[in-house]
This record gives C-alpha cells, structure tokens and sequence, in this order.
C-alpha cells in the first residue's frame, strides 16, 4: 500500500504524527481525540483479526 502524505491544517490540528500501536492505546487512553476515535480503533482491531484468521 502507497503511504500517503498528510499536511493537517494548523488550524484545525494541534498535533500530528505516527504512532506504533502501544503509543496510540496509551495515547487513546490520555488524549482527547475525536468522539468515535474509540469506536473506529475497535473496529480497526476487529477486521484485523477477522483478517489475520482468513
């Protein structure tokens, strides 16, 4: 998969950058993020081990 360049307007994004996986469920877990940043981690996490049993 092509990575994707991302330029965040600085006015609507006090920070951006990659995180592994450890610091994004730590950061979820401290941050505030969007209302369904929660929602769409779990389901990431779901299709990619319903993904990973096929």
């Amino acid at each position: 998969m092509p990575e994707v360049m991302v330029a965040p307007d600085p006015d609507e994004v006090a920070w951006h950058g990659r995180l592994t996986e450890a610091e994004l469920r730590s950061a979820l877990a401290e941050w505030r993020f969007t209302p369904d940043s929660h929602e769409v981690f779990g389901r990431y996490l779901a299709f990619r081990t319903a993904t990973a049993r096929s």
